[in-house]
C-alpha cells in the first residue's frame, strides 16, 4: 500500500492504525488496509481498537502497564527494548510472561477421572521458561524499569496472553517473524487470536533475523498448544 512505500520514503519509525466498528478485530478487520500494511511494512506498527470515549489526556503516561508475551530469547529481548521506549521511565510496569502447559502422560481408563500420571517435563519446563524470563528482563531492571516476569500454566497461549490483558494492561508487544510475516497462512496463530480478541493496543514489530537466531539455552519450543511452523509469535 502506498502509506507503506511513505512510511518508508519517510523513514518513519511507527504506524498508528485503528479499528473501527464494534467487532474490533473481526473478519471485517482482517482482509482490511490496515492488514495489508501489517502484512507488508517493516515499519512497527500500533493498532488500536477505536473508542467512543477516547480522549486524550497528555498529563498522564500513555502506557503505564506493558505487557510482553515471549517464548525466544532474542526476539523477546528486542521486544523489551521496544516496549522501552513508548513507556515512561518510573511509572510503566513491564510484565514479561509465557506459556507452560502440562500435558498429561497417562489418562486414566475411567470416564470423568483425572489424570493419573503427570507430565514429567513440566517442572523443567517452568523452570527454563522462568530463566528465560529473567535473562531478558535482568537489562531493563538494571536501568531501573519496574518489571515483573510470569510463566502461566494454560493449555493454549492465546487465550492465556488474553485473560492476562484483560486486567490493568495498556499495551500487548508481540514480534512477527520474517519468514512469513503477516501473512493469511498465519490466521489462527498466536498473533493472530491475540489480534482478534484484544481490547488493549497491540504493537507489533518484524523481528529481525539475528534476533531470530537462538541462543542453544533459549527455549525451543513454541508457545504452549500452537505446534507448527506458523505457531508461537507468528
Amino acid at each position: 500500500p502506498s502509506l507503506v512505500q511513505h512510511a518508508t520514503d519517510r523513514a518513519a519509525d511507527l504506524i498508528v492504525m485503528t479499528t473501527h466498528g464494534r467487532g474490533g478485530f473481526s473478519h471485517a478487520w482482517i482482509g482490511s488496509v490496515a492488514e495489508r500494511v501489517i502484512h507488508s511494512a517493516t515499519t512497527p506498527v500500533l493498532v488500536v481498537r477505536a473508542s467512543d470515549n477516547a480522549h486524550a489526556t497528555v498529563w498522564e503516561p500513555l502506557f503505564r502497564h506493558v505487557l510482553l508475551p515471549i517464548d525466544r530469547e532474542h526476539s523477546g529481548a528486542e521486544a523489551m527494548q521496544r516496549a522501552l521506549t513508548l513507556g515512561t521511565p518510573g511509572q510503566t510496569t513491564y510484565t514479561l510472561m509465557t506459556v507452560v502447559s502440562a500435558i498429561p502422560v497417562m489418562l486414566s481408563p475411567y470416564p470423568g477421572a483425572d489424570a493419573i500420571v503427570g507430565d514429567p517435563g513440566f517442572e523443567r519446563r517452568s523452570v527454563d521458561a522462568t530463566a528465560l524470563l529473567e535473562r531478558i528482563a535482568a537489562p531493563a531492571r538494571t536501568a531501573g524499569a519496574a518489571t515483573e516476569v510470569r510463566v502461566v500454566i494454560h493449555e493454549r497461549a492465546a487465550p492465556a496472553i488474553l485473560a492476562v490483558a484483560e486486567s490493568t494492561i495498556d499495551l500487548i508487544v508481540m514480534p512477527t517473524h520474517p519468514r512469513s510475516s503477516f501473512s493469511r497462512a498465519l490466521l489462527g496463530s498466536v498473533v493472530d487470536k491475540v489480534m482478534r480478541g484484544a481490547t488493549a493496543p497491540l504493537l507489533l514489530f518484524r523481528a529481525s533475523q539475528a534476533m531470530e537466531e537462538l541462543p542453544p539455552n533459549a527455549l525451543h519450543q513454541p508457545f504452549a498448544g500452537e505446534a507448527g511452523p506458523d505457531s508461537g509469535l507468528a
